[in-house]
């Protein structure tokens, strides 16, 4: 368990989540939160480069999540495709920068998301890092992404040493869609189904913006025959996953105030194979070898509710922010030869969760003495908990038993 508590900060033109505005040649005004607090300045006034992306150039690339869509986007953004490692494959780590996982800050509305539960133990891209579960996030919900591709560990934090990928939720309070997109690998493998659907609604003078997700992917093999064998005995591809997405967002204007809430849901179920065991490690049980799967059944949530508005010549933001990942393992198609014939082939693997909560008050004015001066204080209160439950014989599958679980 870790508590703690940044004090009043104070910076001119150069702190923590921003309104800067750009006005392209349509005359529509982008909305940036990243790269400067000054409200009014430019994007390209930032002192740092800060990339935009709206929601249509996420859907032009027709990807089907949000970290392989960036990956063809954002130039300082990485997304090495694990094929090996339990740990990678199911909840897949993203650089920027060529930085660590775990060196990039996330935030969701301009609010603090929470890191995954699942640590990155394999031997992955950002291995011994605790990565953000950017897969979690529907693609079908977000309005537009910004990414400050510098580092702004003197704004944000030693989390963004990396740069600072900031994420806005729809909100618009009419309209809405619906999609369905699947397809095939030419192999005939690695079948996927994506279905979405979004609707906003008006409350008042306000919004409710709701986003459904599914996403459906089947298993992709490229494993080449095993010259001990001649034969295939490995899987070297992407692993079976389902992830069923819930994302939302509310803001209710009160007089001079606005009240505010955003949250997203996620729960996946993927397997994922480990390294193939030769026949002499377990003979009676697999004469011709195996290979252990590992199942992850993973629920990541996170939310904000806060009210900002201004109070004479001051903004004022104050928000709490919820974030948990919690993973549960297991394992089968394997055996503990320490326990000879006795041995079970199916394996509780135990889990981890991870829990976090940010309560904040920012507060910032413009100083009208000195052009392109702004005077910011703010203090939040961060609190995280860290648990890791053990495993053992019986199996924990969530809808299958021992021996034949289900994805």
């Amino acid at each position: 368990m870790r508590i703690t508590l940044a004090t009043i900060v104070l910076a001119a033109s150069v702190a923590t989540p921003v309104f800067a505005q750009e006005t392209g040649e349509t005359g529509e005004a982008d909305i940036l939160v990243v790269g400067t607090r000054a409200s009014g300045r430019l994007v390209e006034e930032s002192p740092s480069p800060v990339d935009v992306f709206d929601s249509d150039d996420l859907q032009a690339r027709g990807l089907t999540d949000l970290n392989r869509t960036l990956q063809y986007l954002a130039p300082s953004f990485n997304y090495p495709r694990t094929a090996t490692g339990p740990s990678g494959a199911n909840t897949r780590a993203a650089t920027l920068r060529g930085l660590a996982p775990d060196q990039v800050l996330v935030l969701v509305n301009g609010k603090r998301w929470h890191l995954s539960s699942v640590l990155n133990f394999n031997n992955v891209v950002g291995r011994g890092s605790v990565p953000i579960d950017l897969g979690a996030i529907p693609v079908s919900a977000i309005e537009r992404i910004e990414i400050l591709r510098d580092g702004a560990a003197a704004q944000y934090g030693s989390d963004a040493i990396a740069g600072v990928i900031n994420i806005t939720l729809r909100s618009s309070a009419k309209g809405g869609f619906a999609s369905v997109q699947s397809g095939i690998t030419e192999k005939g493998d690695g079948r996927t189904l994506i279905a979405a659907v979004n609707h906003g609604f008006a409350i008042g003078d306000g919004a409710l913006n709701l986003t459904a997700e599914l996403r459906d992917r089947g298993t992709t093999n490229r494993a080449g025959v095993d010259s001990r064998y001649g034969r295939i005995t490995s899987e070297q591809g992407d692993p079976r996953s389902l992830d069923l997405n819930l994302a939302g967002s509310f803001r209710l204007p009160i007089g001079a105030v606005e009240l505010y809430a955003q949250g997203i849901y996620d729960h996946r179920r993927s397997t994922s194979p480990a390294q193939y065991r030769a026949p002499t490690i377990a003979p009676t049980f697999y004469p011709q070898g195996f290979v252990p799967h590992i199942r992850v059944d993973l629920d990541d949530a996170g939310g904000s509710v806060g009210v900002s508005g201004d109070l004479g010549a001051w903004r004022f933001d104050l928000s709490d922010t919820v974030g948990l990942s919690d993973a549960t393992f297991n394992v089968f198609d394997t055996v503990n030869t320490s326990l000879g014939a006795a041995s079970p082939r199916a394996f509780a693997g135990g889990g981890a969760r991870y829990f976090q909560n940010v309560a904040n008050l920012d507060v910032s004015r413009k100083i009208d003495f000195a052009s392109g001066l702004n005077l910011a204080a703010g203090v939040e209160h961060r609190y995280e908990t860290f648990k890791l439950r053990r495993g053992g014989t019986g199996i924990l599958c969530r809808g299958g038993r021992a021996g034949i679980p289900r994805l």
